[in-house]
């Protein structure tokens, strides 16, 4: 008889709140009534997340904190239906948080936030014995806004890191998380370090500042681009704990190097392998292209962003003059901070 295996013990993190939806059949209009529909249902991308994870046969935690009203009891049930073990802090003179959702016909929501309770989790509510044997924290972005949320947020990423559980992040809404801007944005995620983050694309179009989901892997060692009904894309990385070492954890498999490139010369290749090579975590792999070695590359060490632009403009010109279409591709410093 194969033995038993251990479900997955995860502990979230976040809000239980009350959402009321309206989903009007056509455009609002200033002033007046439309048609629609008011749903009134639980919400919360923490309790949402919680209750999947139960669904999917994980054991799961769900700590939050709610009011001493109706509102809250009602929920805690609902949640508690689906499995999960609720940690529901419940907060006098505070009630439970409501998120109302405005539905357009196109199916694009608009939140309008009132959490309340939710952002009273405090580090003291949480419980040591509640992260025992636990394998993952998960924590939306949501709860690392606001206080003291914030420092509950923070406190269990830390009980998680003592018992060496992983630690995953949703950016969840990407209004909220950069109304700062893009840099505290960047150190509110690096504050968890997570081992797993999830965002839209459009989320982390927003995060990084440029359209290139790949750079999301520079923040987290694997990351889950959401896509709606297109799935999913996964982006991973190599670190030096045991992510991803699929030689180690199964001895049977075959890597298989992708090594031809169909884009670059061959210039390029080996300058870029000359700088990754450096890299003694990366797995060793040589680039190769039947496009020929190409143009020499070039370097320009301007003395400021003046003489850069004096530089690039010359180049435009030249090669406009002979013939040829030109494009400038810029990274500014403000993108790598």
């Amino acid at each position: 008889m194969a033995p038993a295996i251990r479900k997955p013990r995860v502990l979230v993190l976040g809000d239980l709140v009350l959402d009321v939806v309206l989903t009007p059949d056509r455009p609002i209009e200033t002033g007046t009534d439309v048609p629609g529909t008011v749903g009134i249902r639980q919400g919360g991308s923490a309790a949402n997340t919680a209750r999947w994870l139960a669904r999917l046969g994980v054991e799961t935690q769900l700590v939050c904190a709610v009011g001493r009203d109706g509102a809250g009891r009602s929920l805690v049930a609902q949640v508690a239906d689906d499995g999960v073990r609720v940690r529901a802090a419940r907060v006098a003179g505070a009630r439970t948080g409501r998120i109302g959702v405005i539905v357009a016909p196109t199916g694009e929501r608009s939140f309008v936030a009132d959490r309340r309770a939710a952002l009273a989790l405090r580090p003291d509510h949480l419980h040591p014995e509640w992260f025992a044997r636990i394998d993952l924290v998960h924590v939306p972005g949501y709860s690392l806004m606001g206080e003291p949320i914030g420092s509950a947020a923070r406190a269990a990423v830390g009980l998680a890191r003592e018992r060496v559980a992983q630690v995953s992040c949703d950016l969840s809404s990407i209004g909220p998380l950069m109304a700062q801007g893009r840099r505290p944005a960047r150190e509110l995620i690096a504050g968890i370090a997570p081992d797993i983050l999830f965002a839209t694309e459009t989320e982390a179009e927003a995060f990084l500042g440029r359209y290139a989901a790949d750079g999301m892997i520079e923040h987290a060692a694997i990351v889950v681009i959401k896509r709606g009904a297109r799935g999913a894309r996964v982006l991973a990385r190599e670190t030096d704990g045991n992510i991803l070492r699929f030689e180690k954890d199964f001895p049977g498999a075959k890597v298989v190097r992708l090594e031809q490139n169909y884009r670059s010369t061959q210039t390029i290749l080996d300058a870029a392998h000359a700088v990754v090579s450096r890299n003694e975590g990366r797995k060793e792999k040589k680039l190769w292209t039947d496009r020929g070695a190409g143009t020499q590359i070039t370097i320009f060490d301007a003395y400021n962003e003046y003489e850069e632009a004096e530089f690039v403009a010359r180049q435009v010109e030249r090669l406009v003059g002979g013939g040829r279409d030109a494009a400038a591709l810029r990274h500014n410093l403000s993108q790598c901070l």
